[in-house]
C-alpha cells in the first residue's frame, strides 16, 4: 500500500474534497469544472473525484515524473507530465479548481505556484494547498514576517485566528497553511492599501503610516476574508512524526468581470513567475496542446448528446 494511501491520508482527502464540493452548487457545474490536480504516487484523487460528481474528461493529473502519469493514465484519466505552475499557468483555459499536494515545505516554489493558481482559477472552485511542517525557512513567509513591529495589525492577526479554533498564538503560526493564507493575504493587503493611500510600492510603510491605515485594514481583511473563505485542516502522518497542514482558499476570478487592466497584470505576473528556458516552455507548450488534444479526441468518442455535459 502506498504512504499516500492510509487512514489518516483518506481522511484528508476526503476532508479536502467536501471542501471542494462546497464550493459548487450543482452537479451539472461539478461534471463542467476543470480540475488540475497534482498525482503523487496513487491515483485515489482521480477515484475520489469521480465518486464526487466530477468528470474524468476535466480532471487533469499533473506530475513531472513519467510513472504517475503513465498510471493515470492508465486508469483512465487524462494527464500531463510538466510542473503544476506550467499547466495551470500556461493552459488555455482556466482552471476551477487546483490541488497542489506538495508534501513540502514552503518556498519560493511552492509560494509561487500558489500564486499562479489563484490568479488564474475562476468560480466556483478553489485553490488547495498541503504542506509539510517544518525544514523551511518559515521567518520568510510568516503572518507579517511573524513579527510585531505593527502591533495594532498582529492583534488583529491574532483574533482572526479564532475562525480555526485555535487559542494558542505560537502553535498557530508553525502551520504553513496559516503562513500561506496570511502572506497572501499580506501582499494582497498591501498593494490595495498602500495605492488607495498614494503611499510608494516601493518600499515597507512604517508603523506610524500603517497605524494611520488601520480603519482601511479593517475594511479589507474583512472583505478579503469573506471572499477568500479559507478553510484550514492538520493532520499527523500515520508512519512518522510529521505534521501536514491544508488549506482550501476561494477561487477568486470572475472570466467575466476581468477587465482589460486586471488580464494585462495577470499575464505581466505569470510572465515573470513562470521562470523557465524557452526550450523547455515550447516543451510544455506542445505537451499542453497534446493533452488537449486527448481530452478532445475522448470527447468525441461520446454520443454527441453527451459532450456537451462536460464542456
Amino acid at each position: 500500500m502506498s504512504k499516500y494511501d492510509n487512514g489518516v491520508k483518506n481522511t484528508a482527502r476526503g476532508w479536502i474534497w467536501n471542501r471542494v464540493c462546497e464550493r459548487f452548487k450543482t452537479n451539472d457545474e461539478k461534471r463542467r469544472a476543470r480540475v488540475y490536480t497534482l498525482i503523487g504516487d496513487t491515483t485515489k484523487e482521480l477515484e475520489v473525484a469521480q465518486a464526487k460528481g466530477f468528470s474524468k474528461f476535466n480532471i487533469i493529473g499533473v506530475d513531472i515524473r513519467p510513472e504517475p502519469v503513465e498510471a493515470w493514465r492508465s486508469a483512465g484519466g487524462i494527464a500531463i507530465q510538466a510542473p503544476i505552475e506550467v499547466v495551470v499557468g500556461l493552459s488555455k483555459y482556466p482552471p476551477n479548481v487546483v490541488i497542489a499536494d506538495f508534501c513540502g515545505g514552503l518556498t519560493d516554489k511552492t509560494f509561487r505556484a500558489f500564486q499562479i493558481a489563484l490568479i488564474r482559477t475562476v468560480w466556483p472552485g478553489c485553490v488547495v494547498t498541503n504542506l509539510l511542517r517544518g525544514r523551511d525557512d518559515i521567518q520568510k513567509y510568516g503572518p507579517f514576517c511573524l513579527t510585531t513591529d505593527v502591533g495594532e495589525v498582529t492583534e488583529q492577526v491574532r483574533e482572526s485566528y479564532k475562525m480555526i479554533r485555535e487559542s494558542s498564538y505560537g502553535d498557530v503560526v508553525k502551520k504553513r497553511s496559516v503562513v500561506l493564507f496570511y502572506d497572501i493575504f499580506k501582499r494582497l493587503y498591501a498593494d490595495v492599501i498602500l495605492q488607495s493611500a498614494n503611499m510608494p510600492m516601493d518600499r515597507r510603510p512604517t508603523a506610524s503610516e500603517m497605524k494611520n491605515l488601520s480603519d482601511t485594514f479593517d475594511y479589507y481583511y474583512k472583505r478579503l476574508k469573506d471572499q477568500m473563505n479559507p478553510n484550514f485542516y492538520d493532520y499527523k502522518s500515520s508512519d512518522s512524526n510529521q505534521y501536514f497542514d491544508s488549506l482550501v482558499i476561494n477561487a477568486m476570478g470572475r472570466l467575466e468581470d476581468k477587465s482589460d487592466k486586471e488580464k494585462e497584470l495577470a499575464k505581466a505576473f505569470l510572465d515573470q513567475a513562470i521562470e523557465f528556458s524557452p526550450d523547455d516552455l515550447l516543451l510544455y507548450r506542445r505537451r499542453l496542446a497534446a493533452m488537449e488534444a486527448v481530452r478532445t479526441m475522448k470527447l468525441r468518442e461520446l454520443k454527441e448528446h453527451y459532450r456537451e455535459r462536460y464542456v
